[in-house]
């Protein structure tokens, strides 16, 4: 109240507000967006950990401020979004990159991963504000600090999984709004996830189990009692862990390490089984996969028919 008072003597229209530091700063921590519309109260400072955006490949010059958001495609369509910042002076930039079988250090070499930027400068020349985001009626996928503060639609599928990066390109502590409701598609009521993809190693040592997107490190048991393969002999799963969750909240790919390589030629059946305990699997939304079994088979002594994981 008193800060409210002082500032309207003064005829000051807003007070001042710290800018705040998180691991979310970082890609594999990035904020998990499960509705539409998410309400970002205070603006971030620095980079982070590790500045992950590639100068040569974005539109985007570099972090200065900002923040990461992770979400997945529940409804096919067009995505639009707006960022519209809580103090109309501020200036935010974007990037999305498309991090569907991807991981987040593969964001800086790969260019191919961001699919729109925005690096703009200006007021939408629609709406005089100082809003950007994705929005009909724009035709560029990037955009740098000179071009339209809106990029093109994004044309999406279900299940797809996508990382953005807001950056404050001033020293505000002010926030913003994230609308991510403006298009056909939608990123709400995303789909339990699913095993989308299972590998054998070269030395036959330990499998590679991949979900259709990512799931909380902490919820898989790292002794791998969630797994369990059938088929011509015994075969234990030893541990289960991922590079990501190293240092990062969650991963999409996780290492099943067996207590002896697979040697007999064969069919073999992984089999997946949430537990009931605190290691229950689950997404970034809070969403549990049912049980699985994915069969692979092995023609011979070291070789894999179907996939081989290097």
């Amino acid at each position: 109240m008193f800060c409210a008072l002082f500032l309207a003597q003064l005829l000051i229209p807003y007070c001042s507000v710290a800018q705040i530091t998180g691991s979310e700063q970082d890609c594999l921590n990035a904020i998990p967006v499960c509705k539409a519309v998410y309400f970002q109260e205070k603006s971030y400072k620095g980079f982070g950990s590790i500045s992950e955006i590639n100068t040569a490949h974005s539109c985007v010059w570099g972090e200065r401020n900002s923040v990461w958001y992770i979400f997945t495609i529940s409804r096919p369509g067009d995505l639009e979004f707006s960022i519209t910042p809580n103090k109309s002076s501020d200036d935010y930039d974007f990037a999305l990159f498309n991090l569907t079988g991807h991981a987040c250090d593969e964001i800086f070499n790969n260019d191919s991963l961001e699919v729109r930027c925005n690096y703009s400068a200006y007021l939408d020349s629609t709406s005089q504000t100082s809003d950007t985001g994705l929005k009909a009626g724009y035709d560029n996928n990037f955009e740098p600090s000179a071009g339209p503060s809106f990029c093109s639609p994004l044309s999406v599928t279900t299940g797809e999984t996508y990382v953005l990066m807001i950056d404050n390109f001033r020293t505000s502590g002010s926030g913003y709004t994230l609308n991510l409701s403006l298009g056909s598609a939608d990123i709400n009521d995303i789909p339990p996830p699913e095993i989308s993809f299972v590998g054998i190693s070269a030395d036959s040592a330990s499998l590679i189990v991949r979900f259709s997107h990512p799931i909380f490190c902490n919820s898989i048991n790292p002794k791998g009692n969630n797994f369990s393969i059938s088929g011509h002999v015994p075969t234990i799963i030893s541990s289960v862990s991922a590079g990501e969750c190293l240092s990062g909240l969650y991963a999409q790919q996780f290492k099943l390490s067996l207590l002896s390589p697979i040697k007999v030629a064969g069919l073999y059946t992984l089999l997946f089984v949430p537990q009931s305990n605190q290691f229950t699997v689950m997404d970034f939304c809070g969403n549990i996969p049912l049980p699985d079994t994915q069969s692979f088979t092995i023609k011979n002594k070291w070789e894999f028919h179907g996939y081989e994981v290097r």
